[in-house]
């Protein structure tokens, strides 16, 4: 019996490794739905797509009116409808999703008739969760203004807090904790063994 239960933590270790290693690179955009009086509308239909992609994917906010859409390709381009009967249609576009981000939308749905139609472009509030943990996305025009010797991708990564060199090996330790290091280009694994 204690076999069996072992067998079975040791898959649930590694399917949860192997869904950490699948989603590094990717980002997230989740949110929140209320209607005038701030309360949650549940059952709203949340559409998010991204054209250039090819990307839609749909979803149905929870009771209490929350939808998350994980695992999304960092890119620019996204756009979240939210539709539900009685309300009027929302729209946010050209959205920008980072690596590691989560772009968290307050969704305000105004009464209304089928035929309105309230349209957000490219002014939609991003709301910052309180993140546990630390991240940085290094953008072009910090890799082309900055000063950094040799153009090394470990000298970059040394501009978010808490990264700090590891010995004289060229490796990071992330929050002072050494170990392996995996080097992501564009979601790309560029790790040289």
């Amino acid at each position: 019996m204690s076999r069996v239960v072992f067998a079975a933590f040791l898959v649930f270790l590694l399917s949860a490794a192997a869904w950490g290693q699948a989603t590094a690179g990717l980002g997230a955009i989740s949110g929140t739905v209320h209607d005038p009086s701030g309360a949650a509308v549940p059952g709203a239909r949340v559409v998010v797509s991204n054209p250039s992609l090819g990307f839609t994917r749909e979803l149905l906010t929870t009771a209490g009116g929350i939808f998350a859409a994980p695992a999304l390709t960092p890119t620019q381009g996204y756009k979240v409808t939210v539709n539900k009967e009685g309300f009027a249609p929302y729209e946010a576009s050209d959205l920008f999703v980072q690596v590691g981000e989560t772009v968290n939308l307050n969704v305000a749905l105004t009464v209304g008739a089928i035929s309105e139609k309230v349209e957000v472009i490219a002014a939609t509030p991003i709301v910052e969760d309180t993140k546990t943990e630390l991240s940085q996305v290094v953008d072009n025009h910090m890799i082309n203004d900055l000063p950094i010797n040799g153009r090394r991708v470990d000298s970059f990564v040394l501009l978010t807090p808490a990264v700090a060199k590891d010995a004289d090996f060229g490796l990071v330790a992330f929050r002072g904790l050494a170990g392996g290091n995996s080097f992501l280009i564009d979601g790309n694994d560029t790790t040289n063994q």
